[in-house]
């Protein structure tokens, strides 16, 4: 599974703080898991099932890294990435790959 990385601060120093993660994927216990993860570290977290959900969070939430299951049906988790790049809100956001430790992680291309 990813890790619930830490942005940096705007300074740039390496000072540890909290961060706000928005957790994307069709899987529950998926998501769970990375919930309880990211909690266990002291983060905050929102989830969402689908790319769609996931943007309305978007649009209401400041968060500071996204982690997505690239094993989204279809294309939505390739679909979700490139909207959130061409979004100049989120274009910079941090996005990291959901997946579990003994899964391949798919190639999303995009």
């Amino acid at each position: 599974m990813g890790s619930c990385r830490t942005p940096p601060d705007d300074d740039g120093s390496k000072v540890k703080r909290m961060a706000h993660v928005l957790i994307i994927g069709h899987d529950s216990a998926r998501r769970a898991a990375a919930e309880a993860r990211c909690r266990a570290e002291g983060h905050t977290v929102a989830v969402a099932r689908h790319g769609t959900e996931a943007m309305v969070y978007l649009s209401r939430l400041k968060v500071d890294s996204v982690m997505v299951d690239p094993r989204m049906p279809g294309r939505e988790a390739a679909a979700f990435i490139q909207a959130l790049r061409q979004h100049p809100a989120y274009a910079a956001l941090p996005v990291h790959g959901l997946t579990s430790e003994s899964e391949p992680e798919p190639a999303l291309s995009l």
